[in-house]
């Protein structure tokens, strides 16, 4: 495996993978102070086996599971949360009302409005300490929730999102999706709304709730998870792109010189007759 360095990297990946899934789960399970340790240790013996194994690249390996326990660790009240939701029984959500002390809550004989949509592109404008332009724009699709027993009651909900692939899918399939997760306060909230009601001035509103929506509490579990772990795995990713492209490589370098031994064996042969 040494003397083979597409092998040598494609085999890093592999453990890289592993340590970081376990690491993942380290921090999903443990608590911090025991997670910030175990997943370090975790981290470190892997440095240390492969570098036993191949006897190189210890400073590049180094750095990509350092990259990983940074990152992990940049996310773990976000892994706390994750934990703590798919622990909770659904009972103790609070249901169709926001309570202190929770970010989430359940949804129930409520429909999202197609009818009353607002796409709305926002631009920040901002330069950073150096002077240079940092401006970028936000996207939105705004769309309110309807109480289905008594549609003449003020909107209280508004789904935010970047675009309206999940709604929808949702319409495509007929889900009503229950799962709702309150959405920190941002200075564009108080523009998006001032231009929904320039387009639906009639529409009474009332105290308002801007929410991310989900089909359920396991669909916003499993898709928080895998986009976490997504991001851990980056680093396992980038080894393994590198891996195939050397050894792609190394296959048509050894398919291109059996290739011109082949021309050079008949052209000798040819001239020979």
């Amino acid at each position: 495996m040494k003397g083979n360095k597409p092998v040598s990297i494609l085999f890093i990946s592999v453990v890289m993978v592993f340590s970081t899934y376990l690491g993942y789960l380290g921090w999903l399970e443990w608590e911090n102070f025991i997670s910030i340790f175990v997943s370090f240790f975790v981290y470190i013996a892997s440095v240390l086996c492969l570098f036993r194994i191949l006897g190189k690249w210890l400073v590049l390996l180094s750095l990509s599971f350092v990259s990983i326990w940074v990152l992990q660790f940049a996310f773990r009240a976000e892994l706390k949360t994750l934990k703590s939701v798919w622990e909770l029984p659904p009972e103790g959500f609070p249901k169709n009302e926001p309570r202190n002390g929770f970010e989430f809550l359940e949804l129930d004989g409520y429909t999202l409005d197609k009818n009353l949509i607002l796409s709305k592109a926002i631009q920040h404008k901002s330069r950073d300490a150096k002077g240079r332009d940092t401006s970028h724009t936000s996207f939105y699709e705004m769309i309110p929730l309807m109480s289905d027993k008594d549609p003449s009651e003020p909107i209280r909900f508004f789904f935010l999102d970047q675009n309206l692939f999940r709604f929808h899918k949702w319409l495509e399939l007929g889900v009503k999706p229950r799962f709702a997760k309150i959405l920190p306060e941002s200075m564009d909230f108080p523009i998006l709304l001032q231009t929904w009601e320039q387009k639906y001035p009639e529409t009474q509103k009332g105290n308002v709730v801007w929410i991310s929506l989900y089909e359920t509490k396991e669909d916003y579990v499993q898709s928080t998870s895998s986009f976490f772990l997504f991001l851990s795995l980056i680093p396992s990713g980038i080894w393994f792109l590198v891996g195939t492209f050397f050894l792609l490589n190394q296959m048509m370098g050894g398919g291109i010189r059996i290739f011109v031994h082949f021309m050079n064996k008949n052209s000798f042969t040819l001239f020979k007759d």
